[in-house]
């Protein structure tokens, strides 16, 4: 008898769950019944709605030869056949023993059929914050930072050192098979040198000028610039 009673309960929540969850289902909305009447008006023009530029741009590559083949996509795949085929991955490619998603399946028949390079994935990390970048924008922080120096005691102006520290760091990792996450580490510090070396050239002369420090000798002056800077 309390089996039974146990059995019934647990049938009734089923129930009751499986009601609720078909009327919610049912109450679901698309994000276009909350837009504003522009919006919606907007999203219906082809000719308007700003989404429809990738769409374009998608049809373009669609029907572009690429790879050593020769080949574009629409050579293999009518547009019809492609109709909802965002639904049908992730899915086990032929003689695969994991599955693969659609931006995979894409770079399948890149290598496979185009014999083309594969598009670097969306989800791909690199390398970023490591000590060959380090060193190399310190290296740059110390060459720029005392270029502009000069130029700007002399000139009365300096340069953007972001630059030249873009183009160096791109040549040294590149020969270092380093990312472009490394680069602009690299880059980043190495424009540092350009601000300090601003900021002590158009200053500390002023304060020697000015009378403030009767003398710039290392005992009197220079931790007062260390700390300034």
């Amino acid at each position: 008898m309390k089996s039974a009673r146990v059995v019934l309960g647990l049938a009734s929540v089923f129930a009751a769950t499986f009601a609720l969850a078909q009327g919610s289902a049912d109450k679901r909305r698309s994000g276009y019944q909350d837009m504003g009447e522009a919006l919606q008006k907007m999203q219906d023009d082809d000719t308007a709605n700003p989404g429809m530029l990738f769409v374009q741009l998608g049809e373009q590559l669609f029907s572009k030869p690429a790879g050593v083949a020769n080949k574009s996509c629409a050579d293999c795949h009518g547009a019809g056949s492609m109709k909802g085929v965002a639904a049908r991955y992730p899915a086990f490619p032929k003689d695969a023993n994991k599955p693969v998603d659609l931006e995979g399946r894409i770079n399948l028949c890149r290598t496979a059929h185009q014999q083309a390079e594969p598009f670097v994935p969306e989800s791909l990390k690199m390398k970023e914050f490591t000590w060959r970048a380090v060193l190399l924008g310190l290296v740059m922080t110390v060459v720029l930072g005392a270029a502009n120096a000069y130029l700007g005691l002399r000139a009365g102006q300096t340069i953007a050192a972001t630059y030249p520290a873009a183009v160096i760091g791109m040549a040294v990792l590149r020969l270092m098979k380093g990312s472009i996450l490394e680069e602009n580490i690299a880059r980043t510090i190495g424009s540092i040198g350009e601000s300090v070396a601003a900021g002590a050239i158009f200053t500390i002369p002023a304060f020697v000028l000015s009378g403030t420090w009767p003398s710039f000798s290392f005992e009197q002056a220079y931790w007062k610039s260390t700390a300034l800077i």
